[in-house]
C-alpha cells in the first residue's frame, strides 16, 4: 500500500507540472536545446542548485563457492533462500521515477541496470521533460546507454565508473555525444539505501553535467526512494552565452527482478 502511494505521488508531480505554464521568460528546455546546438543564448544566467541521480540500485553480492544461477532476486537486504548460497549470473534492476523540475517542468524517466557475473554493468536510461508554455508545450528527451566497471562490490557498499553514449532529442531532431559517469550505493543500516550518482558529458556544442542523490527504503526486492536531481547545460564556447539547468525533487521505485 505504501508503494502505491509513492508511485501515485510521483505521477502527480509530473501531472501537476503540465498544468502550470512556465513563464515566457523561462523556456528552459528551448535554452537547453540551444546549448547543445550551439545557438546563441541570452546572457542571463540562472543560479544552479546542488543536487544529485541515480539511480543505480544496490545489489547484494554473496561471497561463496561460485555456483551460477540464471536469475534470482537479490535486493539489498534480501537473504537468499537456499541451503547453499548462490551468486546470480544476472542482476537486473529496473527503476521508474517522476520529478518536478523547478519553474513548472515535469520529468519522467525509466532506468535499467544489468550486472553480469564479471565486474561489468550495462546501464540504460531515458527521460522526457515536458514544459508547458503560455503558447504550446516544449519537450526534451535525454538518454544514456553505456558500460560501467564495478570498483567496489561489498554487501554494504557498491561503487562504479563507466563510459556512455548520451542522446538528446528536441523539436529539431536528435544529437548524440559521450559521457563519463560514476556512482555509489551505501546501505548503512537496514532498510536505508543511499545512492549518489554524477556524470560529465559532451553533446553537440555543449556540456551536460548531472548530479543526483536519493534516500530509499528497501523491503525485499523493492526500494522506494526520494531525492534531488540536477542537470546543467553549459556551452563549450563561452561567447555563445549562459547555459541553463533542470533541477528539482523526485520520487521513484526500484525493483530487482
Amino acid at each position: 500500500m505504501r508503494t502505491r502511494w509513492i508511485v501515485f505521488a510521483a505521477a502527480l508531480l509530473v501531472a501537476l507540472s503540465t498544468f502550470v505554464p512556465s513563464s515566457a521568460d523561462a523556456q528552459r528546455l528551448r535554452r537547453a536545446s540551444g546549448v547543445v546546438r550551439g545557438q546563441p543564448q541570452r546572457a542571463e544566467r540562472t543560479r544552479p542548485q546542488r543536487s544529485r541521480r541515480s539511480t543505480r540500485a544496490p545489489v547484494r553480492v554473496v561471497r561463496a563457492p561460485r555456483r551460477w544461477a540464471a536469475l534470482i532476486v537479490t535486493g539489498p537486504y534480501l537473504p537468499i533462500a537456499s541451503e547453499e548460497e548462490v551468486e546470480p549470473f544476472l542482476r537486473i534492476t529496473i527503476a521508474g521515477e517522476g520529478q518536478y523540475v523547478l519553474d513548472g517542468i515535469g520529468h519522467g524517466a525509466l532506468m535499467l541496470r544489468v550486472g553480469l557475473a564479471w565486474p561489468v554493468e550495462l546501464h540504460a536510461a531515458y527521460g522526457v521533460y515536458v514544459e508547458p508554455l503560455v503558447r504550446g508545450v516544449e519537450g526534451l528527451g535525454l538518454g544514456r546507454l553505456g558500460l560501467a566497471a564495478r570498483l567496489v562490490e561489498l554487501p554494504e557498499v557498491q561503487a562504479r565508473v563507466g563510459l556512455a553514449l548520451r542522446h538528446v532529442h528536441d523539436r529539431l531532431g536528435g544529437i548524440a555525444g559521450i559521457e563519463g559517469f560514476g556512482g555509489i550505493d551505501v546501505m548503512p543500516i537496514e532498510p536505508l539505501v543511499i545512492s549518489i550518482d554524477g556524470g560529465v558529458g559532451v553533446l553537440g556544442e555543449g556540456w551536460v553535467l548531472t548530479a543526483r542523490a536519493t534516500l530509499g527504503l528497501a523491503a525485499g526486492p523493492i526500494e522506494v526512494y526520494a531525492g534531488w536531481e540536477h542537470v546543467a547545460f553549459e556551452p563549450i564556447d563561452a561567447e555563445l552565452g549562459g547555459g541553463t539547468w533542470l533541477s528539482g525533487p523526485l520520487l521513484g521505485v526500484r525493483a530487482w527482478l
